[in-house]
């Protein structure tokens, strides 16, 4: 389903300032409320906005963050930014 707005984008951004988040592998994506907002390119539409959960494992966010992983293993130097 559609993302879930956990913090307000000025929290999101806040937590940015302050030092309060942390870089975490897709694997653990799971639950975790992105900071920025994430726009996979191409296509560059974003599909999570600052302050939305990622949902569960297999949410349609985490399952296309996955694919695009996969994607960029498979076929080198056709990877997504």
């Amino acid at each position: 389903g559609l993302p879930v707005a956990e913090v307000t984008p000025r929290e999101a951004y806040n937590a940015i300032v302050d030092n309060n988040v942390e870089l975490v592998s897709i694997e653990n994506l799971p639950g975790r409320i992105a900071a920025n907002s994430v726009i996979p390119y191409p296509p560059g539409i974003p599909m999570l906005l600052s302050g939305e959960n990622f949902g569960d494992k297999n949410s349609p966010q985490v399952s296309y963050l996955r694919s695009l992983q996969s994607w960029d293993h498979h076929f080198p130097g056709f990877e997504h930014e």
